[in-house]
């Protein structure tokens, strides 16, 4: 996921002729793999039920102190590159796009909610995926959003069918996991 989030933010830079900055890439890389590793082990947890797991979210279980501990290491340069690297727009940007993460888990890993919801899961993290790689074209003053914006929106849609087809290709059925219990 980090080095597909990197290359899609390249790609969304080059849509609007700009390069990232190495600060901003491996904020988004770094960033990425700690959302996709809290996002396994909240899946693996030892009180989840088992019925929806797939080998990735046991290997996660399995490894759950390791990537703990590797998840630590790497929020440390993470927050150094936010504090010191990262532009102010792109701050805000991510501070938006980490807020919207959070109810996103809430919404998945919490029990039981406190509200009805049915929504595939995969829907959500396609659209935050896609936005994910596009802050650091977003964010980079001058850019004009409504150039950026269609791409993004596509990005979005190939991302969610991505997640969708990943899930299917999983289950090896016509999916039903992942949607958000009624």
């Amino acid at each position: 996921a980090p080095t597909v989030a990197i290359l899609w933010a390249w790609a969304m830079g080059r849509t609007v002729n700009i390069r990232a900055s190495a600060a901003a890439i491996a904020t988004l890389g770094i960033g990425t793999w700690l959302i996709y590793i809290a996002d396994r082990l909240l899946d693996g947890r030892p009180t989840a039920p088992a019925v929806n797991l797939r080998e990735r979210h046991f290997f996660h279980a399995r490894h759950r102190a390791a990537l703990l501990i590797a998840s630590c290491a790497a929020a440390l340069p993470l927050l150094w590159l936010i504090a010191e690297r990262i532009s102010a727009p792109a701050r805000r940007d991510d501070t938006f796009l980490f807020a919207v993460s959070m109810i996103y888990f809430a919404l998945v890993h919490l029990r039981p909610l406190p509200i009805s919801l049915r929504f595939r899961r995969e829907f959500a993290v396609g659209i935050i995926f896609a936005g994910a790689t596009a802050i650091p074209a977003w964010s980079t003053p001058g850019v004009s959003h409504r150039e950026l914006l269609l791409p993004v929106l596509l990005f979005a849609a190939l991302c969610c069918l991505n997640c969708l087809a990943i899930d299917d290709w999983g289950s090896g059925a016509a999916s039903t996991v992942g949607c958000f219990p009624s």
